[in-house]
């Protein structure tokens, strides 16, 4: 069978070119020809891939995601109003993902917020018994107790609020602060000397139990991120006569717990028995 699909001025003209293309055909080898063909298949199918990998398997957690609860989110105090911070916060932010190390690194420096955040609050900035966050989005904390605004700050001409034992701060549960997945908490801190029993930076979580997260100073002037996965510590040291910055980052998926002081990797690991003192 021959087609000839091209325009012809007349039906000789046709004719003629549809008997040249008949002789094309009938000179064709044909076992030669299906040669070339299946070989430039082939030669396109070695440069081409798809590559198929199991969407389920990438979708499972490696650490144990975290637990919603519906308490408020609190700085200096657990939920119960106990373990309560003592000592100067310059500033708070709280990530709805795990931030790289070299972010973690670039905020310890002073760099501006990542994306992620869901609050940023600088605690000098406390008037009428609230600390607004960041950006008009951000939650604000209401002040319980009588904390009061130093010019004390890791940045020149900075203030923070100063903790007395009595006093914290809190907001209340929203679906933004409602995290599973991941988490960053950060903070700059100038703790006292702190009792045994540490004090809480960010709290929210039930008092007794790891259905959330925080982060604290336990045992003394420590540092230890709590999440369902269990907890992760370490011996900071912090001092009581400057700032340091402190952060958290847990990451079910990845696997990642991490406890960073200034910038620094100073802690990681996979899950764990719950440490807190209540469970001794």
């Amino acid at each position: 069978i021959a087609v000839l699909t091209a325009p012809s001025p007349t039906a000789e003209a046709w004719l003629d070119q549809i008997k040249t293309l008949s002789g094309k055909i009938a000179a064709i080898d044909v076992a030669k020809s299906r040669q070339t063909h299946e070989q430039w298949w082939k030669d396109f199918w070695r440069r081409s891939w798809i590559r198929v990998t199991d969407a389920r398997r990438s979708q499972t957690p490696r650490l144990i995601p975290m637990r919603r609860n519906r308490l408020p989110l609190r700085i200096g105090a657990d939920s119960e109003g106990g373990n309560r911070f003592v000592g100067n916060i310059a500033e708070v932010r709280l990530y709805n993902r795990a931030l790289s190390a070299k972010e973690i690194a670039a905020a310890a420096q002073g760099g501006p917020a990542g994306t992620g955040i869901v609050a940023h609050w600088a605690l000098g900035t406390m008037a009428n018994g609230k600390v607004a966050g960041m950006r008009a989005d951000q939650p604000a904390l209401i002040v319980r107790g009588s904390p009061v605004v130093e010019p004390a700050a890791p940045w020149p001409d900075g203030h923070s609020l100063h903790f007395d034992g009595a006093a914290y701060l809190e907001t209340p549960h929203t679906s933004a602060l409602d995290l599973t997945q991941a988490v960053t908490m950060e903070a700059w801190i100038k703790p006292d000397r702190l009792p045994a029993g540490g004090a809480r930076i960010v709290d929210k979580t039930h008092a007794g139990d790891s259905d959330g997260y925080l982060l604290d100073t336990y045992p003394g002037n420590s540092l230890r991120m709590i999440v369902a996965d269990g907890d992760i510590r370490f011996d900071a040291k912090l001092p009581t006569d400057r700032f340091t910055h402190v952060a958290g980052v847990f990451d079910a998926m990845t696997g990642r717990k991490e406890l960073y002081v200034n910038g620094r990797l100073v802690a990681s690991g996979g899950g764990g028995p719950d440490a807190r003192p209540e469970h001794f």
